[in-house]
């Protein structure tokens, strides 16, 4: 990456994900925030502006409403941290996990009425009435429902702005250095003859 970076002499970076805090001379950059991280540190260096690419959670949940409702987009949005770290076992209390998540109910106006874990009980028995329960499933496998398609068109609407972004600068002269997932990289790789 520090190559490509010399080679290439960026005028801005793009980075996926949270930029986070960083003292390059006393944190180690790829530790504390992985590879966004590292083109942070090479930005600082640099002089380089730096910027996440990526859309707000609550932009992305006002872009999600054309495709699901606000109560599904918000119990997705509580329940996808617990439904990625099941993979890793699971937590000692599942309803404990969540509760720092309940505040995302707020992306899309619900606050007031998701507030408690047997408020995230009642929608999801709502949406899958026969499927497994929230403390059983996890992201390592095809999600229930509407879920399963949820990540795709997620996916879809992040991959757009994507692409917007880095046409905007490139067309304004910016030479853009961009790190993001594999899974985008495929994605809007057509974008960019």
């Amino acid at each position: 990456m520090e190559e490509l970076w010399g080679e290439f002499h960026p005028t801005i970076a793009l980075v996926e994900g949270r930029l986070g805090f960083l003292l390059p001379l006393f944190m180690n950059p790829v530790k504390e925030l992985g590879e966004g991280g590292w083109v942070k540190a090479l930005a600082h260096k640099d002089g380089v502006k730096i910027m996440n690419w990526d859309l707000s959670k609550e932009a992305l949940a006002d872009s999600l409403q054309q495709y699901f409702t606000k109560e599904q987009i918000a119990l997705q949005q509580i329940l996808n941290p617990y439904f990625g770290n099941l993979r890793f076992g699971k937590p000692a209390s599942p309803e404990n996990f969540i509760k720092e998540y309940l505040k995302r109910a707020s992306f899309v106006g619900l606050q007031d009425s998701i507030r408690s874990v047997e408020d995230v009980d009642r929608l999801w028995k709502k949406y899958f009435p026969v499927g497994p329960d929230w403390r059983d499933t996890s992201d390592e496998y095809a999600l229930p429902g509407y879920l399963a398609s949820f990540m795709a068109t997620t996916n879809d609407i992040r991959n757009r702005q994507l692409v917007t972004i880095v046409k905007e600068l490139t067309e304004k002269g910016e030479r853009v250095f961009l790190i993001c997932g594999s899974s985008h990289a495929y994605c809007v790789a057509p974008a960019f003859p």
